[in-house]
């Protein structure tokens, strides 16, 4: 995940959480999600 440059300001809700594993087959990645932990909502 690349750095965002000084001063960059922008935000967006995040509601979980994802655990993933990688694997390399017939030259690709994939991805698959291994865990969910969603988040509590603040009262």
């Amino acid at each position: 995940m690349p750095i965002p440059a000084p001063g960059f300001r922008w935000t967006f809700p995040v509601n979980e959480f994802v655990l993933y594993e990688s694997s390399f087959s017939r030259g690709r990645t994939r991805y698959t999600a291994l865990e969910r932990y969603p988040f509590d909502k603040e009262s």
